[in-house]
């Protein structure tokens, strides 16, 4: 027997690339294009090692590669603090990164459950709402 109701289409367009986006019934909007999915936007405090949080401060690793177990989602705040894996504790850095794109699994080489996200940089007052004290750091 078929239902007399039909699926309710939603259409609608991402906030962050502009392509078009949809859904079916209750499901938010996904875009699948860039990986967004309606959704309030959360942050998300996350370990990392030297070298690459040294990269992503200056600037020349603009992507984290996570286990996709948190729903990252674009226009997600990253935390990233700096971890000490000699001492097994934080070394009290941390930056934060606004996610842009997201590449999920399996896909390109990149396993089931883990994704690839591009990020940029956001002003430590923009994600936080008050002023950070600067600090220089002599890495080596």
């Amino acid at each position: 027997m078929m239902s007399d109701k039909l699926p309710i289409f939603k259409d609608g367009e991402c906030p962050y690339c502009h392509y078009d986006t949809h859904a079916i019934g209750n499901e938010p909007l996904r875009c699948e294009l860039c990986g967004w999915i309606d959704m309030k936007p959360k942050t998300h405090e996350i370990k990392i090692l030297e070298r690459p949080y040294i990269a992503a401060h200056i600037g020349i690793k603009p992507w984290e590669y996570r286990k996709d177990d948190r729903c990252y989602n674009v226009g997600d705040i990253l935390c990233l603090y700096l971890w000490n894996k000699g001492i097994g504790d934080y070394e009290g850095f941390s930056i934060k990164r606004r996610v842009t794109y997201i590449l999920r699994g399996p896909a390109f080489g990149i396993p089931e459950g883990y994704c690839i996200m591009t990020t940029e940089k956001v002003q430590q007052e923009e994600a936080s709402g008050e002023k950070i004290k600067r600090v220089n750091i002599n890495w080596f």
